[in-house]
Parts: C-alpha cells; sequence; structure tokens
C-alpha cells in the first residue's frame, strides 16, 4: 500500500507484504463466474455494504480500547502530556466517525469449504482459482494491494497501537499544537481505520482464510465507481481487471473447482468450452468432495 511505513506500521506491512499461496479461491454462483470470465474482471465491494455488519468495526473497538488504556492505566498514563491525553480525546472521537470506505473483494486459501459452499451454492457453485502472485501483480498495478486477514485478537490489538501510535508520533514532530492540528489528526485516524480495518476480521471467520484485494478510498467523483443493484439496495463497487491474471497457464494458473451438486460432468465441460473462448485456454479443474446437497 503506498505510502505505508514499515518501521511504524510494522504489522500491517506483514500482512501487506505477505508471500500469497499457490492459488487463492472466489466463491461465487453461476451467474458471477459467468460475468467475471466475460469481462475480465471482478468487483470489489464497498466495505458498508458487505455481508459482515461488523466490518471495519473491530478496528474502531481496538482503537477505542487503546486510546481509553494510554489516557487511563497507570503503566502508560505517565508516558503521555496532558496536551496528548486531549489529543487521544479527540483520535477516539475521531475513530467512532464512518468515513467513505474503500472497496474489497475476497479470496480464500481453502478451494473445497462447506461454509462457503453453503454461502454460494444454491443453484451451482463455483470456486475460481487464480495465482495467487499473478493476482497480487494485477492489484498492484492498478494502485490496489492483495493482502492477509488477520483473526488473531492480539495481532488486531498490536495494529490499532501502531496506528494510534503513529498519529501521536506525527502530532510529537510537529510544532502545531493547536486544536485545529488536532482536528485534523482525528480525521486521519478514522482515514487509516477506513484502510486498515478491513485486514481486522473477527474470529469466527477464521476458517475462511481470507485474502483481500483493497482499493483506495473511494470517492463520489472516481470515475472507476460503478453502482449495481442488491436485495433492493444500490451497491457502490470497483471492477478489478484480472484478464492477465485469468490468462495465467500451467498448474499455478487459472483452475475452477466445482462445487457440490448434480451434473459435475455437464458443468466441468461447460467451463472448459467457456474459458477456451473467452480466455484463450482451457484451465484445470477439480470437483467439490462435499456430499452437499445443493439444489
Amino acid at each position: 500500500m503506498k505510502g505505508l511505513d514499515k518501521n511504524h506500521l510494522p504489522t500491517i506491512f506483514s500482512l501487506v507484504s505477505s508471500p500469497p499461496p499457490r492459488h487463492l479461491f472466489h466463491y461465487t454462483d453461476s451467474h458471477g463466474i459467468l460475468g467475471i470470465l466475460k469481462s475480465k474482471t471482478i468487483w470489489a465491494t464497498e466495505t458498508q455494504y458487505l455481508n459482515d455488519e461488523r466490518e471495519v468495526e473491530q478496528a474502531k473497538n481496538y482503537i477505542q480500547l487503546h486510546a481509553s488504556s494510554f489516557r487511563e492505566a497507570d503503566v502508560y498514563a505517565s508516558q503521555f502530556s496532558p496536551d496528548e491525553k486531549e489529543l487521544l480525546d479527540a483520535l477516539e472521537d475521531g475513530a467512532k466517525v464512518t468515513r467513505p470506505g474503500v472497496c474489497i473483494t475476497a479470496f480464500s486459501e481453502e478451494r473445497d469449504q462447506l461454509s462457503q459452499w453453503r454461502a454460494y451454492s444454491k443453484q451451482g457453485g463455483y470456486a475460481l482459482g487464480l495465482s495467487g502472485e499473478a493476482l497480487r501483480e494485477c492489484a498492484m498495478d492498478q494502485g490496489f494491494i492483495l493482502a492477509r486477514c488477520t483473526y488473531d485478537h492480539r495481532e488486531s490489538y498490536r495494529i490499532a497501537g501502531e496506528i494510534l501510535m503513529n498519529i501521536l508520533r506525527l502530532y510529537r514532530a510537529s510544532n502545531d499544537k493547536s486544536d485545529e492540528f488536532k482536528k485534523q489528526l482525528s480525521v486521519q485516524i478514522a482515514i487509516d481505520i477506513t484502510k486498515y480495518g478491513p485486514l481486522l476480521k473477527d474470529r469466527s471467520f477464521a476458517e475462511e482464510k481470507e485474502w483481500r484485494i483493497i482499493t483506495p478510498q473511494i470517492g463520489i467523483g472516481r470515475p472507476d465507481l460503478n453502482f449495481r443493484e442488491s436485495d433492493g439496495k444500490i451497491v457502490p463497487y470497483v471492477s478489478v481487471d484480472i484478464e492477465r491474471c485469468l490468462r495465467h497457464k500451467g498448474p499455478d494458473g487459472t483452475g475452477v473447482i466445482v462445487g457440490p451438486g448434480r451434473d459435475y460432468h455437464l458443468s466441468a465441460d461447460a467451463i472448459q468450452a467457456l474459458t477456451h473462448r473467452e480466455i484463450g485456454h482451457s484451465v484445470w479443474h477439480g470437483r467439490s468432495a462435499s456430499p452437499f446437497r445443493s439444489w
């Protein structure tokens, strides 16, 4: 991520720089995989519209816990001047503010996971397998990042502390101690939470072993911001170009796992014909071992 300081935000830097696995899998239904293969893009949805209603809220909570600790706990309190404690108040308030979000799209290290099939296989599901390294390159070329999510409470708490201390470092390095500057920093922490919060996931989702493509913060005037209808509401999204990644050949290249259900051979034959037409070659394919009935 542009501007990410590995010295002051080392835990976030570790998530962003972790080598991706050989393949990452995007679970979708038949409509979704048709759209991806035909358009050579994948949709990154604005975080406030995702299924997990606590997206980014975890990061806000951890920041507020840290700010409260720094202000009140005896072991920390003596390290901060009265002026800095006022700033901590402002930062805690800033952490509560919802900013215009970033857009994300999710992948899993798991190629055949029952919970994912249950979510996407009601009328036939697929797990699109893409080269992790090629996917990272596609993301970077567009100014996005591909990063590993964390489900670990201690790691998430440490990330929140790094974000908070980085803001305090900026304050200490500046000669400006005005209320206006404190207000600017409270806005900055809200922006940082929006940028890095999507990497902090609730431990109840840990089995997904999720990786995410994350866009920069979206704006109303952004030319590539699009909108779609979903469950009666309008959802903002950004299209991520994955054409080069889709065309990646060989055992490390593109493949498709056909989800549980009837007519596996028909589905696999159709995928081979479809990929041959859309990306110029057939892909490896596999079959879910799950006995889950999707019809």
